[in-house]
C-alpha cells in the first residue's frame, strides 16, 4: 500500500544498492498520481537526474515536468543552511507532496557535524509531517548500517519507516536485497528479499533473499 501521507522514511544502504532509484521512482509515482515534488540531490546534476527519470518512467510530460522542483548542490556549495532555507522556500511557493533528500551524509558534510545535522533533520522532518508531506531520505552506508549502530539509532527515532537495500553474493552472483527494519504503525515482513532494477524501476523478486 507505500507509505502513508506524512510519514518520513530512510532509505540506507551501500553505493549501487539502489537508494537514488527507488527514490526517482517514488517521486515519478507522485508525478504520474498528480502531485507536486521536489527532489533535492548533491551528488548528480539536473541533466543526470532527468536521464534518469526518463529511463525509469520515459519523458516526462511538461505537466509533470512543472510539477517537479529540483534543487541540485555541487559538493564544493553546500551550506547546510541555505539548502534548508531553499526547501522551505519551495514548500511555500506550491503545495509540495512528496519531498526525496539524497543524501543524509551529504547534508552531515554541509553541517560540520552530525548534531547539527540530526537537529535540522528533525525540524524538517517535523515540519513535512504538519504539512502532510511524504518525504524519503538516503543514507549511503559503508559498511552496511545494523538497526543497532549508533547512528542509525539517532535517525531511527524521527523517522516512521527504515528500509535497508543491501548487496549481497547469491550462488556466486552478488545480488540486491531488501528488508524493511521499521514500519511505524504497518505490519510488514522482517525478511531480507531479493531487490531487481529494470526498465520500470526497482522491484521486488517472489521469495527470500
Amino acid at each position: 500500500g507505500g507509505f502513508w501521507t506524512g510519514t518520513a522514511t530512510l532509505l540506507a544502504g551501500p553505493t549501487g544498492s539502489g537508494k537514488t532509484t527507488a527514490s526517482i521512482q517514488f517521486i515519478l509515482e507522485g508525478l504520474r498520481r498528480g502531485e507536486r515534488c521536489l527532489l533535492v540531490n548533491f551528488q548528480e546534476n539536473p541533466t543526470q537526474l532527468a536521464h534518469q527519470m526518463e529511463e525509469l518512467g520515459g519523458k516526462l510530460s511538461p505537466d509533470a515536468r512543472g510539477r517537479l522542483e529540483l534543487l541540485y548542490y555541487s559538493a564544493v556549495e553546500l551550506s547546510i543552511d541555505r539548502i534548508v532555507v531553499s526547501i522551505f522556500q519551495a514548500l511555500r511557493r506550491t503545495q509540495i507532496r512528496r519531498v526525496v533528500i539524497d543524501a543524509i551524509g551529504d547534508l552531515a558534510l554541509a553541517a560540520g557535524d552530525s548534531t547539527r545535522m540530526h537537529d535540522y533533520l528533525y525540524a524538517m522532518v517535523q515540519h513535512f509531517a504538519v504539512m502532510g508531506v511524504t518525504s524519503v531520505f538516503t543514507l549511503e552506508t559503508d559498511p552496511p548500517v545494523t538497526a543497532s549502530d549508533e547512528h542509525h539509532g539517532r535517525l531511527s527515532h524521527m523517522t516512521d519507516n527504515i528500509i535497508f537495500l543491501d548487496l549481497r553474493p547469491k550462488d556466486g552472483i552478488v545480488r540486491r536485497t531488501l528488508r524493511i527494519a521499521k514500519g511505524r504503525g504497518i505490519a510488514h515482513d522482517l525478511q531480507a528479499r531479493e531487490l531487481e532494477i529494470g526498465a520500470q524501476g526497482v522491484r521486488i523478486v517472489d521469495g527470500s533473499a
